[in-house]
């Protein structure tokens, strides 16, 4: 799959390795979103209730996952081949295969759900160019650290060595602004545009990162700040007595 990413041309190989066990999502396993996807009586009553939904479904069925099918049994359809990649996983990361990897892709490497300033540092020391600070939208342990509280220590571990970004609990444009504040370089923003695609599709998707926007453009103007480059931790409220902070650009 390395290889058929590079042929494709793609500029950035990304290694997920925030869900190392399959956990205890209870509430997919109230809703019954499972595998293989168990239809219960209220999962059919649900499904009444979204009559667009419901007809694209029965038009279309299970999306096809084209990556895994080149590798399922020949012939599988659409619910084998996606029962196909949940065997494949998880299959946790390790070093050795951070190190593998790092030699098989020659352009830009990130590594997503690093929650420990050790392991940014090390994943730095083995050059990998990014790292996206990431607990996996806090759905998988729930004694986890949020994203945004290890940021800072993790910054502080890795400086400028790596790119640093964060992903999960950015609901609104303000907490993107307080990421960027504590040293991220990008955040994303995943939860808003699924809600809004559930909500309108892809033009609800797109409504979701234009509210996104305005509120990052309106909170900015709030804060007095003019410019994304010129966001660091002086916008944030800091412990330190007053005349110990840098002054604030207006």
């Amino acid at each position: 799959m390395i290889r058929r990413a590079a042929d494709a041309g793609l500029s950035t190989f990304v290694l997920t390795c925030d869900v190392p066990a399959h956990s205890k999502r209870e509430r997919n396993l109230r809703n019954g979103f499972t595998r293989p996807l168990k239809m219960t009586l209220r999962t059919r009553l649900e499904a009444l209730l979204h009559p667009g939904w419901l007809a694209e479904y029965m038009r279309t069925g299970t999306p096809m996952f084209p990556n895994w099918a080149t590798y399922a049994p020949a012939g599988a359809s659409a619910d084998e081949v996606a029962d196909f990649s949940q065997q494949q996983m998880p299959v946790p990361p390790t070093w050795k295969d951070v190190e593998d990897f790092r030699r098989l892709w020659p352009r830009k490497f990130v590594i997503k759900g690093i929650m420990h300033p050790d392991d940014a540092v090390r994943a730095a020391e083995l050059g990998v160019d990014g790292i996206m600070v990431s607990n996996h939208g806090a759905r998988q342990l729930d004694r986890a650290p949020s994203p945004l509280e290890v940021l800072p220590v993790i910054r502080e571990a890795v400086g400028d060595r790596v790119t640093l970004m964060l992903d999960g609990g950015i609901r609104r444009g303000a907490d993107a602004i307080v990421a960027l504040c504590l040293g991220a370089k990008f955040v994303f923003a995943g939860r808003p545009t699924l809600y809004g695609a559930a909500a309108g599709g892809v033009g609800g998707a797109k409504r979701a990162i234009d509210i996104m926007t305005s509120e990052i453009s309106l909170t900015m103007a709030q804060m007095g700040c003019t410019s994304i480059d010129g966001l660091g931790p002086d916008f944030l409220l800091s412990d330190s007595p007053p005349e110990r902070r840098h002054n604030r650009p207006v």
